[in-house]
């Protein structure tokens, strides 16, 4: 779901991409629970930036 958010102008407002999570949803928690995963929410996170003093690659890079 996050990549549908992360696309500059994909929605017009708030209501039409809740609109269209609400019909992915179904489909995406499936696929995920064939793999062994349960979706326990679906939340906003916003526009989400890290940053970091040094480079992080990898997620073990991080907390060096």
């Amino acid at each position: 779901m996050s990549a549908l958010q992360k696309m500059p102008l994909m929605f017009r407002s708030l209501e039409e991409e809740a609109y269209v999570r609400a019909k992915l949803a179904p489909e995406l928690e499936r696929r995920l629970a064939e793999k062994g995963f349960v979706v326990l929410f679906w939340a906003d996170a916003g526009w989400v930036r890290f940053f970091s003093k040094e480079q992080a690659l990898l997620p073990q890079d991080s907390g060096r």
